[in-house]
């Protein structure tokens, strides 16, 4: 019978440890002393020190107490954990951007073990930062965070894999420097690098609860803005935003479908931001909020009646226009010659001749002297014009002109 009992106690002292090591002190603690009581050399011992101690009534009810206030300690953690994971699930499907929370969920279900484990290590040092506290924990909405969300927005929107299929992502150096310099700035950093990590295909998606973060700031600061003076009306206080931001990017990836965030996306490029050029070498994870092609095929198929939309025969930048009449003109002319085209690219010069407006676009090199010169009769539009702008300019091709230039006629800017 000593053996048994030995061999009981020893168990409990052993579960007493491992509670211990997963910080369940209360429970921990109970089966150690249970453990204690049991022992047969132990037991004697407080027999003879406590006489009452010497009834099995008393004892073995002692023992039970013991064991159920143990039990009833991991029983309410478990169910604490269990109403927690709940309350997560809940919010998530009852969240307005369920659809892809749902989605990232189910992702992550599907990644191979290796990606599931990254996952986990990038959710840990998200988590880690003092900024995923002040933005998720604490819910802070402040002008401070807008550089940062634009960063991120940017950087998503910018995931790509390269020729090898490895994904990866840009960030523009001058906001990288903005951020890096603000109080807390590496830890900023770390917050935005591993949020645009979680982002990419391989990792499952956008953390809800960083959902949530860009969910409070919309409402707050709208989708996107130029610097401005935000004025409170309850507190008559105003707060100064210094740089443009924009987090469209981010809301067109939740809702794809969404003709607001479509259409706000369009517009923030054109005042912002700017659409990313296309690589050789890579291709775009999101190319509907990435590239102005990308943009365009998506909206053609999910929200044909926008306004936004290319009515065209062929969407392609003054430098593939001026490669393919520099190759070959007969064939360029099959192709392009009385078509209307869209063609983006940066304006070089402005001009009026004759009474005629025309806007210049960039092509080749500086050492090319052959130009897409675009006549536009809206004198207000072309007045609002810049050099070293980038535009898109719609209208009929006129072929090739004494090698000097490649015409466009009865030209609109796109979005003017």
């Amino acid at each position: 019978m000593n053996t048994v009992k030995k061999i009981v106690s020893v168990l409990f002292l052993l579960s007493g440890l491992g509670g211990l090591i997963r910080k369940d002190f209360i429970p921990a603690i109970l089966f150690i002393l249970l453990g204690v009581l049991l022992y047969p050399t132990i037991s004697s011992k407080i027999k003879e020190s406590f006489k009452p101690w010497n009834n099995k009534t008393l004892r073995y009810g002692a023992y039970l107490l013991i064991f159920i206030i143990s039990g009833s300690f991991i029983n309410s953690k478990n169910n604490s954990s269990t109403t927690s994971t709940n309350s997560f699930i809940s919010r998530i499907n009852s969240s307005k951007y369920s659809d892809y929370n749902q989605k990232t969920l189910k992702n992550v279900k599907q990644l191979p073990d290796r990606f599931k484990q990254l996952r986990e290590n990038t959710l840990s040092n998200l988590e880690s930062t003092q900024t995923y506290k002040t933005l998720v924990t604490d819910k802070v909405v402040s002008i401070e965070y807008l550089p940062l969300l634009t960063l991120l927005n940017n950087g998503t929107r910018a995931i790509y894999k390269d020729s090898k299929g490895e994904e990866a992502f840009t960030l523009e150096e001058p906001l990288v420097n903005q951020v890096e310099k603000s109080e807390n700035g590496s830890d900023k950093m770390k917050f935005v690098i591993s949020t645009i990590q979680l982002a990419t295909p391989n990792k499952g998606g956008i953390p809800a609860e960083v959902v949530e973060v860009f969910d409070r700031y919309k409402k707050k600061y709208s989708l996107f803005g130029k610097p401005s003076k935000v004025y409170n009306s309850e507190t008559n206080q105003s707060e100064s935003i210094e740089k443009a931001y924009d987090m469209t990017g981010v809301f067109t990836l939740l809702q794809p479908n969404n003709e607001t965030f479509l259409n706000k996306l369009y517009e923030a490029n054109n005042s912002v931001s700017s659409w990313f050029p296309l690589k050789n070498n890579q291709t775009h994870s999101f190319p509907f909020i990435s590239t102005l092609k990308g943009y365009t095929k998506h909206v053609r198929k999910v929200y044909p009646k926008s306004s936004y939309v290319l009515n065209v025969d062929a969407e392609l930048t003054a430098n593939q226009l001026y490669r393919a009449y520099n190759e070959n003109e007969i064939a360029a002319d099959k192709k392009y010659k009385s078509k209307k085209l869209a063609i983006t690219g940066i304006v070089s010069d402005i001009s009026e001749v004759w009474g005629k407006v025309s806007v210049d676009l960039k092509v080749g090199s500086r050492y090319d002297f052959t130009t897409i010169k675009c006549s536009i009769n809206d004198k207000n539009v072309v007045a609002a014009l810049r050099k070293e702008q980038r535009i898109t300019v719609i209208g009929i091709c006129d072929g090739l002109t004494a090698n000097l230039y490649i015409g466009l006629n009865d030209c609109k800017i796109w979005g003017k």
